[in-house]
């Protein structure tokens, strides 16, 4: 995390670090119902609250105990996914949040969600337990609350890099890389960019 954010920090307009994802709905949906389901998981999901912070030199996560959710409806006829999407993309504010955004699409007799997330608070296997979830408690399914949250993980691994828990494994790789590296010279689709 304090990585990522370091790197939207030197570019804050890019989305090159944002997760879109576009799911085709099948049948009726009550905009009501997802929008209340959407606010349950932002309620049991603390990354969907978090935000950061830069206090004293040091990247802190923040997290809201709660914000109001609105879901988005649009209708759109004339312009095609690959516009819509473009305009839905958009740069998120690091240190304001939601660092996640959902909207509802109406495009030429089809229904989409769309959903986008910053890669700080999330992955591609969040994203999987996010619709997994959604679609439950959209169903009316209970979901017992959850025991660990991503804070969780990160205070145990910030011990355990204090503790010297890592010491052993980083002195390995150091051994390993020392010296002159050679570049690998892998074959690629696009040339390799001047700024990496």
């Amino acid at each position: 995390q304090k990585r990522m954010y370091t790197f939207q920090n030197l570019d804050s307009t890019s989305t090159a670090y944002n997760m879109p994802g576009i799911f085709e709905i099948e049948g009726d949906v009550n905009r009501n119902q997802l929008e209340n389901t959407f606010r349950q998981l932002i309620q049991r999901h603390e990354g969907l609250r978090t935000y950061f912070e830069t206090i004293d030199g040091e990247i802190v996560q923040k997290i809201k105990l709660s914000y109001q959710f609105y879901l988005n409806r649009k209708v759109d006829q004339e312009n095609d996914m690959t516009d819509i999407v473009k305009n839905f993309v958009r740069p998120f504010e690091l240190d304001k949040g939601p660092l996640f955004r959902a909207e509802l699409l109406e495009n030429k007799k089809k229904k989409y969600l769309l959903i986008d997330m910053h890669h700080i608070i999330s992955d591609g296997v969040s994203m999987s337990v996010l619709i997994n979830e959604l679609n439950k408690l959209y169903s009316g399914e209970f979901l017992e609350p959850l025991r660990i949250q991503y804070k969780d993980f990160a205070h145990w691994q910030n011990n355990l890099l204090k503790s010297g828990g890592l010491d052993k494994q980083e002195a390995f790789w150091k051994k390993q890389f020392e010296g002159n590296i050679p570049v690998l010279h892998l074959p690629y689709d696009y040339e390799r960019p001047s700024k990496k």
